[in-house]
């Protein structure tokens, strides 16, 4: 299965729950908010999750809004960020990055539930 489909799949299934639970009105569309220390969202990464999302009927600015923090290669910028998505709130945040991303985001959350991780091969 590819990368993308995986991806796209487990944040499908992630907001899905809510989908399910209750009629969705416009105010209520589920957010995913992407941590990364990329510097734009039109890479081929994260058009495969877009793509992904879409294999499963999640749209962006549709029916999901994705909100994007990209620190452009500066690791500083990212608590902040993360810190940010997490007051929006985001039903998920998923980090681009590795490790030390992901512990930025789980330090934002103080939780952990709602950190996945992703790393492209």
């Amino acid at each position: 299965m590819k990368r993308r489909s995986v991806i796209g799949g487990l944040a499908a299934f992630l907001l899905m729950p809510k989908r399910l639970g209750a009629l969705e009105t416009a105010a209520k569309i589920p957010r995913i908010g992407i941590l990364s220390l990329a510097g734009q969202s039109d890479t081929k990464i994260f058009d495969g999750f877009r793509q992904g999302l879409a294999d499963f009927g999640y749209i962006d600015g549709k029916n999901i809004t994705i909100e994007y923090r990209l620190a452009t290669g500066d690791f500083s910028r990212l608590p902040a960020m993360a810190a940010e998505l997490a007051r929006l709130p985001v039903q998920i945040i998923i980090v681009d990055g590795g490790a030390n991303v992901t512990q930025v985001a789980h330090e934002a959350t103080r939780t952990g539930l709602n950190c996945t991780g992703f790393r492209p091969t």
